[in-house]
């Protein structure tokens, strides 16, 4: 068959020309809605063709002829649409395309003129930046509208930057004010606000225009205002905290029933809402950093206003209102910690960018008023203020020299300065008010609850036990509320880490200034310390030490994160509590003394932790530990009695157990025991440390025995029904009410007292260390201590001191028998002893001794041969009495001038105050320097090496005692 011929080509369309290709466009661009379909482009039409040059004139007519629910804005913006689809497909038409991009700017130019004079535009206009910010939030805007807005206006002549301003400036406050109207964090409304400032920020133009707004950082009257003032304000108030309860009563509605898997949850979920807020800060943030000079220099001024207002935040009380609120700070401290992030690494090379002279300057807040690490407010002075010219040759200048202050300072050096002042003001104080108001409160109220509960029936009517009971159920409630709300930003492992690998940095550049370099001897530290390092504040050190007593307490799990380098952190701790002089507040070394003592290595399982094996081997391994920490501790034990708080008697006492912990648990490792050997080896300070152990262990036990007396006494009056019940319900409250008060207190009195008596136990069992404690002024002391506490343990009145729950008071009078005992035993051999045993006339008694020997026979708790020699050194101890009783009476007649003034006691070694000139014996003054460095007798300065001896009446009074002696 033959093939079917080919079907004939169809016909040829006439080619499109670019004038008609062009105006099919623009007619289709400009049309209204509801209008006639656009005119074909084939040529011939008959309609007048559009082009980019007569285009403004149809776009004119269109802007005022819009319908009213469109707008001219709303026009433009779908033009620009139009615009870009058509662009996308005008490959076909050669030419085309470049015709579309000049009538997109011209479009561009009225969407700038509609934003920057609506009023031109008629009454549809007026809300055009409320459309155009709304568009962008929607996403419904043409994509890369801002670039191209910017882009447009950016590069032209000085009009156009006005016009920036004029486009952008209303644009921001409208997101502002959609900000204030989304802020809370139960809904996911704040994004859109917050998305749309970060796009805006991505360009220079625009952030210039922002810092510039008058409101971008206005003057303030106090931190609260910020919030509410200034431009950023709104965006960093969002917060889980009473300055939004909706959060915790729709998050928290019923605390007390909540399960813990539920409050978890709903924790888990706020902090997801919070960490895409903080991204956007944070992308926000950064963008005005980068974009020029001017802008960082507004936001770090912003950032630096904030410090400034809530400086407050750091007294005991100030008024909250007008601080700054905790959750917005906390976002600020959030945000500064992100920035902060390049450099916060102990071994970041930027570490040496960081002017160590910023603090003697005031280029972003107050430094005037902060406490220094070892420098009062004259040296700051001195040191800042610049030195006079033409000073005569002959004039001393050595103790006016002005300190080298820069007057520029980098990035790094502002942000390391800024974000360690709002770890203070921020994280420092919130943690204290979760740790000392919120958790403290709710103890009280917990406590409270059980004291209503056990309350006697008959001394609170049944109606007002109930009315209490829902009284205290509320306020528990509110606290525990409360608490969830603060552990949404407080317990968060991610937020926490941030913090202290920031503070750890802080502490590895003090090291980095302050230990000397190209020396392998680290310490001790020359003194004086530097002028840069003395003028640091104190919260560079005191919020290194609250961080890491926070994360140990509560989230301890955020050590095992290997970016905590805890190595940096053992050194620094050394450095800080050996270097007093670059360190003087002792309340500040104590609370890194804290932190040893919460991970120092213990044989106590019920202490140790996941993390008790990587502290172990710090320690093991430490050089610096190894040599300075015993030093370090037994000088800060001296330093403890004057802390300069207002609790400092009470104060004391805590630090002191914190140290006597300390060196029990090293005491077993035989290099720290080298080490406090050595440092028995300098009896001054060593004799001034036993000293204190001694007047702790007295006035501790003291309270703690008087109040276990009247526990007892209580007890047994609760027993005896009949008394109980003929007391009336008032008496019966009262009673209630001073047993509980003694109850609180006896068990921190035993926890401190058994302490020192334990370190007085272990330090009494080495010789080397034995010594210091048979010193003549010091000797006494000890075996009077000991005797008194027999007297109370084994005394006709030890039934006192025997109470119900002893465990519920730390009470147990057997090991601290075994303790006494044991120290007894420790100086078995020392002649000297058993005689300032003897000498204590108040309490010894043969009678004493063998009641003790019974108790320790009858209850087993010593083996027998060490109750034996006991028993031998009671014996001994009876000899040197009755020989002492046979010299007391031979001396009966001695002279007033070969008498003690103060003991009334006859002089062997007597000394001249150089102070009074009055004649005493030298171990009663030297036991009374190691308490009191002044003399008895006017209150002069007085120390043991300013004592003279009397040679002159020391010969008489040896003469006098050997006349007696041989008659």
């Amino acid at each position: 068959s033959k093939p079917k011929p080919a079907p004939p080509p169809p016909p040829s369309r006439p080619a499109i020309s670019l004038p008609a290709a062009t105006s099919a466009a623009l007619h289709r661009v400009f049309a209204l809605p509801g209008a006639p379909t656009a005119p074909s482009a084939a040529e011939g039409s008959g309609e007048e063709l559009l082009s980019a040059a007569n285009a403004d004139a149809l776009l004119v007519e269109r802007l005022f002829s819009v319908p009213q629910s469109l707008g001219p804005l709303r026009y433009l913006l779908g033009a620009l649409v139009a615009l870009q689809q058509e662009r996308s497909s005008a490959g076909a038409v050669e030419g085309l395309a470049a015709a579309l991009d000049e009538v997109y700017q011209l479009v561009l130019s009225y969407v700038g003129l509609v934003l920057s004079s609506p009023e031109e535009f008629g009454d549809e206009a007026a809300a055009s930046r409320v459309i155009l910010a709304e568009e962008l939030m929607a996403g419904s805007a043409p994509p890369g509208l801002i670039r191209d807005i910017v882009t447009r206006y950016s590069a032209g002549d000085d009009e156009d930057e006005r016009l920036v301003t004029e486009i952008f400036c209303p644009l921001l406050r409208v997101v502002r004010t959609k900000m204030i109207a989304s802020m809370s964090l139960l809904k996911s409304d704040f994004i859109r606000p917050l998305q749309l400032l970060c796009s805006l920020v991505l360009h220079k133009p625009v952030v210039s225009v922002l810092v510039a707004m008058d409101d971008f950082n206005p003057e303030y009257a106090n931190g609260r205002q910020i919030e509410g003032a200034s431009f950023l304000g709104p965006f960093f108030a969002p917060t889980t905290l009473r300055e939004d309860p909706k959060v915790a009563l729709e998050m928290f509605p019923e605390p007390l029933k909540m399960s813990q898997i539920d409050a978890d949850s709903a924790i888990s979920g706020l902090r997801s809402s919070l960490k895409v807020l903080r991204a956007g800060l944070a992308e926000c943030c950064l963008s005005i950093l980068k974009a020029g000079e001017m802008p960082r220099d507004g936001l770090l001024a912003w950032f630096g206003d904030i410090m400034q207002h809530n400086a407050s935040r750091v007294k005991m009380q100030y008024n909250t209102y007008e601080m700054s609120s905790d959750g917005f700070l906390l976002n600020v401290l959030d945000i500064l910690l992100k920035l902060a992030a390049p450099f916060t690494d102990p071994n970041s090379p930027k570490l040496g960018n960081i002017d160590s002279s910023y603090p003697l300057t005031n280029t972003r807040f107050d430094y005037s008023k902060e406490t220094r690490l070892a420098a009062d407010a004259d040296q700051i002075k001195q040191w800042t203020t610049p030195p006079l010219a033409d000073v005569p040759d002959s004039m001393d200048t050595s103790e006016s020299q002005s300190v080298e202050i820069s007057k520029q300072f980098g990035f790094v050096t502002e942000c390391f300065f800024l974000t360690a002042r709002c770890v203070q003001l921020a994280f420092g104080s919130i943690t204290g008010l979760y740790q000392d108001v919120i958790l403290k409160s709710t103890q009280r109220a917990q406590s409270a609850r059980r004291n209503l509960e056990m309350t006697n029936a008959s001394a609170v009517s049944q109606e007002q036990r109930l009315r209490e009971m829902n009284e205290i159920d509320r306020q528990m409630g509110m606290l525990v509320m409360t608490r969830l709300c603060y552990d949404v930003y407080l317990m968060d492992d991610e937020f926490l880490g941030s913090v202290l690998r920031f503070v750890i940095t802080g502490a590895a550049w003090f090291l980095k200034i302050t230990l000397p370099t190209g020396s392998s001897d680290l310490l001790p530290l020359p003194a004086p310390p530097p002028p840069l390092i003395a003028s640091q504040p104190e919260h560079i050190v005191q919020s290194v030490a609250d961080s890491l007593l926070f994360a140990l307490r509560f989230r301890s799990n955020v050590f095992e994160d290997a970016s905590i380098q805890l190595d940096h952190v053992i050194t620094f701790v050394m450095v800080v509590i050996a270097s007093p002089a670059y360190v003087k507040n002792p309340f500040l070394r104590a609370k890194l003394v804290e932190f040893l003592w919460a991970v120092v290595p213990t044989q106590d399982e019920k202490r140790r932790s996941p993390l008790s094996q990587t502290f172990e081997a710090l320690f093991d391994g430490h050089i610096l530990a190894r040599k300075f920490l015993c030093s370090a501790l037994m000088q800060l034990y001296i330093d403890a009695e004057h802390t300069g708080s207002s609790n400092q008697f009470y104060d004391k006492f805590s630090i002191r157990y914190h140290i006597n912990f300390i060196i029990e648990s090293i005491w077993r490792r035989p290099e720290y025991r080298l080490s406090i050997q050595k440092e028995a080896e300098n009896q001054s300070r060593f004799l001034r440390v036993i000293n204190m152990l001694l007047n702790d262990t007295i006035f501790l036990l003291d309270e703690s025995l008087h109040d276990l007396a009247e526990i007892r006494e209580f007890q047994l009056l609760v027993e005896d029904k009949p008394r109980w019940d003929a007391l009336s319900p008032e008496d019966q409250k009262n009673k209630e009410e001073a047993i509980r008060q003694a109850e609180s207190k006896v068990k921190s009195y035993n926890l401190l007292a058994n302490s020192s008596v334990d370190v007085l136990y272990f330090l009494t069992e080495d010789e080397k260390v034995r010594l210091v404690f048979l010193r003549p002024e010091m000797v006494g002391r000890v075996a009077s201590m000991l005797n008194s506490l027999l007297v109370k343990l084994c005394g006709p009145k030890c039934q006192d001191l025997v109470v119900r729950n002893r465990e519920k008071y730390s009470w147990d009078p057997r090991i601290l028998l075994i303790r006494i005992i044991g120290v007894y035993l420790h100086f078995d051999t020392d002649a000297t002893f058993t005689r300032a045993i003897a000498a204590d006339t108040q309490c010894f008694s043969t009678d004493l001794f063998e009641r003790a020997t019974s108790i320790l026979r009858k209850r087993a708790l010593l083996p027998e041969n060490s109750i034996n020699t006991l028993a031998r050194i009671a014996q001994r101890a009876a000899a040197f009495a009755k020989e002492a009783s046979a010299d007391d009476s031979l001396f009966d007649d001695a002279p007033d001038e070969f008498l003690d003034p103060i003991m009334s006691t006859l002089m062997h070694d007597p000394v001249t105050l150089p102070t009074s000139g009055n004649t005493v014996e030298r171990t009663v003054i030297a036991r009374h320097l190691l308490s009191d460095p002044s003399d008895p007798f006017n209150r002069m300065p007085l120390s043991e090496d300013m004592l003279q001896p009397n040679v002159e009446l020391k010969a008489r009074i040896e003469a006098y005692i050997a006349s007696k002696r041989s008659s």
